[in-house]
């Protein structure tokens, strides 16, 4: 972070010159204790704590956060309150007394909500909820994060995306044309527990964010196969409850000719529109929901490239379902749903096309040979940071001496001296 202010991703900086961390998940699935907080990214994760490791999560810095600007301190406003129930957040919990052993405080949740304007802090607000526990006690404890970050000027329910192009992470902009409120949104299943679909919370599409999700839809063995196929198409609706996307991350949502995309609906390939049910199956159930979204950089704002959507489309593929039964059957099965959303940059970046020498001398091509004789000096470059440079160019001299003994005591030269 520069004196000029913060840009997206950057880590944002405490008055003592740390980073402000918080826990989150990484991309392997673990939590990160102390992993930084960047400038507009937000996020909503659970943790999972072994009381007899636990050690106190988070920071809040007294002193302050830096605001972006030269000199700038923000101080945050905290607000603690105690846990009600802990019944939903201890798992495997036992206590084991001894004798003057005192409680101790835990934090449960933690959330951070920044305001910013333009590229600087302005707001910091703090909320955390602790609970007491013994100080011996047992098991594991569920922690949840939460970092958001609002613009000065903006609500909560129609906080922007983007001004004007959309943030990375941010979520998509959706409306709904038939609705008198027309906010609406794009979602993706979030499950919990055995993972069906009746218990899954539902989390917004981000922006540039490709994802996956899933859950499973109990089905009775002696289901109708025309109830089947309403209650998934209508599991699946509810993933989509717009009409239209919005190009900006600040298109209005009062005007639909601000800037707003009709959201496509492309047909299934593989539907057959003449096949029925047979017997102990049912066919042309809607199974999978995709969204592909077209982007493209629109320009750029301050040095800062703004992306815009260009296009929206969503298809529903259908199967055939079968009950699996072993043995026997059971009188409850469990139809998969899924839900992809994909994000392509227009245009597409092609690969560059091969060179005549590339084509011919394949063995000086790096990807197909272990041997890379073109990137031989490499180590030896500005490029490489693997290691400090004095140490590079000292391992460099210590290659020629040796090679140039090898070269001193090889046939030629021991020939040259017998003659």
């Amino acid at each position: 972070m520069s004196d000029s202010g913060y840009k997206q991703g950057d880590p944002v900086m405490t008055a003592a010159r740390a980073y402000l961390t918080v826990p989150q998940v990484s991309l392997a699935g673990q939590c990160v204790r102390d992993a930084p907080v960047g400038f507009l990214q937000n996020f909503d994760v659970r943790c999972i704590t072994d009381l007899d490791a636990y050690g106190e999560a988070g920071s809040v810095p007294d002193a302050g956060i830096k605001d972006g600007t030269a000199g700038g301190i923000v101080i945050p406003h905290v607000i603690y309150e105690e846990a009600a129930d802990l019944g939903q957040v201890l798992a495997g919990a036992e206590t084991l007394l001894s004798p003057g052993s005192a409680p101790r405080n835990v934090t449960v949740e933690g959330h951070y909500l920044f305001r910013w304007n333009n590229r600087t802090i302005s707001e910091m607000h703090v909320r955390i909820i602790w609970a007491t526990v013994h100080a011996l006690q047992k098991g594991t404890m569920t922690q949840r994060f939460t970092v958001k970050f609002l613009s000065y000027n903006s609500g909560h329910e129609k906080e922007r995306s983007g001004n004007p192009g959309y943030q990375l992470g941010r979520p998509v902009r959706a409306a709904h044309a038939g609705r008198r409120d027309p906010v609406a949104a794009l979602s993706l299943w979030q499950p919990a527990g055995r993972g069906l679909c009746a218990s899954a919370t539902l989390r917004p599409v981000l922006f540039g964010e490709n994802a996956l999700s899933g859950c499973l839809l109990e089905v009775g063995i002696e289901e109708n196969c025309t109830r089947l196929r309403d209650k998934a198409a209508e599991i699946l609706d509810s993933l989509i409850q717009a009409t239209h996307v919005a190009t900006r991350g600040n298109s209005d949502y009062r005007d639909l000719g601000d800037g707003w995309l009709e959201i496509v609906a492309a047909p299934d390939p593989g539907t057959d529109l003449a096949g029925g049910s047979g017997k102990g199956s049912c066919t042309e159930v809607p199974a999978q929901l995709s969204i592909r979204i077209l982007t493209w950089d629109a320009g750029s704002v301050e040095g800062i490239a703004q992306q815009e959507i260009l296009g929206a489309e969503k298809r529903v593929s259908s199967v055939t379902w079968r009950p699996q039964c072993g043995l026997t059957c059971e009188q409850v099965g469990l139809f998969p749903l899924s839900a992809s959303v994909q994000f392509i940059q227009v245009p597409a970046q092609l690969p560059r096309p091969l060179t005549r020498f590339q084509i011919n001398f394949t063995e000086y091509d790096c990807d197909r040979n272990d041997v890379c004789w073109p990137q031989l000096l490499y180590p030896w470059t500005r490029y490489y940071q693997g290691e400090p440079y004095a140490r590079r160019v000292a391992k460099g001299l210590l290659l020629a001496a040796f090679s140039a003994a090898a070269l001193f005591l090889s046939d030629p030269w021991t020939g040259g001296r017998r003659a």
